[in-house]
């Protein structure tokens, strides 16, 4: 809708089907105007939207962002099209953290600490930096503050980049609201994944061995929407089986919220994503 009111396409009384189709003839037909363009669609997480349904196919280029891997398969004819972002390295999230805050000589061991504790997340390096900015304050301030207590952690990486302790944006663009747009994903289309990301948030975030995922012998037919274990563990019927812990972990590893660890038999969870999910 945003680029058929700026480029004043006539669009008025059409439903969103029709709007996203003119939309994309419209775009189509560029290239015989001699103009170029980038659509940019970021955080895509939704396979399922329907833009995906309109991409033009001619006449530009398109850049897509997403955290969920069922996304390339929905856009790219072929898979491989994708391109996977690595984590951020000790480097360049020290060099993202002198950006933000715009000081050129923090304390290097305090900085160093604070990155580790963010464990190199790009979104929670820029939240941390604008607010130590803004707030005039010190590293080893926020620091302190952030190590406090979970609760303390959870409210700061609610600071979107650019707001205040005395203002606040309209639109998070927070650690925080960002998670919880994908949690909100899960609860609606995959009670299982959450279930199975809260059992293993419980425990240590590196090296969670599949050994202590929950896992029966139960039919996968079994009507039942929740059931138990042997000692009355309650959970997904979704889980009851070797093949459905796998399925539920596939999708978590395609959220980005865990990670197969160097270990074939185990997974690694972000630090932020455990808090969260411990918050939540």
């Amino acid at each position: 809708m945003a680029i058929a009111k700026s480029s004043k396409i006539a669009v008025e009384g059409m439903e969103e089907h029709e709007i996203l189709q003119t939309v994309q003839t419209w775009m189509e037909s560029c290239r015989s105007m001699n103009s170029r363009w980038l659509l940019v669609l970021d955080g895509a997480d939704d396979p399922n939207q329907p833009e995906f349904k309109h991409l033009p196919h001619r006449g530009g280029q398109i850049l897509v962002t997403s955290r969920f891997q069922a996304v390339v398969t929905a856009i790219c004819s072929n898979p491989e099209d994708g391109i996977h972002v690595d984590s951020m390295t000790p480097l360049e999230a020290h060099q993202l953290f002198l950006r933000y805050t715009k000081d050129g000589s923090p304390n290097q061991d305090e900085s160093t600490i604070l990155l580790n504790e963010l464990e190199f997340h790009p979104l929670a390096i820029s939240q941390a930096a604008s607010y130590i900015r803004q707030t005039r304050k010190s590293v080893a301030w926020y620091l302190q503050l952030f190590q406090e207590s979970m609760k303390t952690k959870a409210e700061l990486l609610s600071k979107s980049p650019g707001t205040t302790p005395f203002t606040e944006s309209e639109e998070s663009s927070s650690v925080m609201t960002t998670w919880k747009i994908t949690y909100h994903y899960l609860q609606r289309e995959r009670e299982d994944a959450l279930k199975l990301l809260h059992i293993m948030a419980n425990f240590n975030n590196l090296d969670i061995p599949m050994i202590l995922l929950p896992c029966g012998t139960g039919s996968m037919d079994a009507p039942e929407k929740w059931t138990t274990d042997d000692h009355g563990f309650l959970f997904p019927s979704g889980l009851r089986t070797m093949l459905g812990v796998e399925d539920a972990l596939g999708c978590l590893q395609d959220f980005s919220f865990i990670a197969q660890s160097k270990s074939k038999d185990a997974y690694n969870m972000h630090r932020l994503v455990q808090l969260s999910t411990v918050l939540e």
